[in-house]
């Protein structure tokens, strides 16, 4: 730093700014910045990601134009409308008028593109590349009555609310649940024992509300079937048994019951959408990976090279 400031700024000879280099993206104090400077850090940051879609993309304009399928702009909106419909079911927003739902999720809509890096370029390639993989999937997905039905009892059956305690081994959570039961016998109130028996043990990520779990439905695939059989037998302030779970082992407590709702006529085919959208969602991101991993990849910069080789494509 000495040798820095020793420097006699005076003394340095005046020279006009060098000439910029190929295309001027942007400049900083009136001094332009090009793009052979920006690629290299913009490669890093971002181009395993743009690779990806571009790749993708190609893909699956391949694959749709070998099965005679054309992309239309009706195909295109139709898949924005989708989109701002499932913000709108995800959120539960707007309930009130589906004209404010549509406002509502709309402005959602533009926070998850500015969250995402979505400006107007990539997010119309989402679009067109979501539209292309649905075209592609749809004729695959079918809809069984067994699950429009097991997605009934999910939206509108019983639920319970629980809180649950998740050890690594079973002894943990034998010796936790002991613990639990001991501090009832002495007089303890068992929920409030519980929660923070889960706050401090668990290695659930429920531990920060106190083991707390949204509303389960005994239907609902999403949790495990060891858990989901303890629900229709829990009593208030009895602790469940010891039950297997994927990460480990746990136990739960009854905090409160969910009563079912009567389901309103066009329900089922409601639910029937649902589920249709949910596995086409599924069969798309598969055919995506299907697709995309018979690209040949291969890259010619250092910068995009480093981006592949550490974010490799999912």
């Amino acid at each position: 730093m000495d040798e820095w400031r020793a420097v006699d700024t005076a003394r340095l000879p005046s020279a006009s700014p060098p000439r910029p280099a190929g295309p001027v993206a942007a400049t900083v104090n009136g001094e332009p910045i090009t793009w052979q400077e920006l690629t290299p850090a913009l490669s890093e940051l971002a181009g395993a990601a743009v690779l990806r879609d571009v790749a993708l993309d190609r893909a699956v304009r391949a694959a749709c134009r070998d099965r005679g399928l054309r992309l239309d702009e009706r195909l295109i909106q139709a898949e924005e409308q989708q989109l701002l419909d499932s913000i709108g079911r995800d959120t539960a927003i707007g309930a009130e008028s589906p004209g404010s739902r549509g406002a509502d999720s709309g402005v959602l809509l533009e926070s998850i593109r500015r969250s995402r890096g979505l400006g107007d370029v990539r997010y119309r390639a989402l679009l067109e590349r979501n539209a292309m993989l649905r075209a592609l999937v749809r004729d695959s997905v079918q809809v069984a009555g067994s699950e429009v039905e097991q997605a009934m009892l999910i939206r509108y059956g019983e639920r319970f609310r629980v809180r649950v305690i998740v050890a690594a081994t079973e002894r943990e959570a034998v010796q936790a649940r002991r613990e639990l039961e001991r501090l009832a016998s002495d007089g303890g109130a068992m929920d409030v024992a519980f929660a923070r028996a889960a706050t401090l043990e668990s290695i659930d990520g429920s531990a920060s509300r106190g083991g707390l779990l949204e509303p389960i439905s005994p239907a609902d695939p999403a949790y495990p079937a060891s858990l989901r059989d303890l629900l229709p037998h829990l009593q208030p302030n009895v602790i469940s048994p010891v039950v297997p779970v994927e990460r480990g082992f746990a136990f739960v407590l009854l905090d409160s019951k969910v009563p079912a709702t009567i389901p309103p006529e066009d329900a089922a085919e409601l639910v029937r959408a649902d589920v249709r959208l949910r596995k086409e969602r599924l069969a798309m991101e598969a055919e995506a990976r299907r697709l995309l991993s018979r690209m040949r990849v291969e890259t010619m910069d250092a910068s995009l090279e480093w981006s592949w080789r550490t974010f490799p494509p999912p």
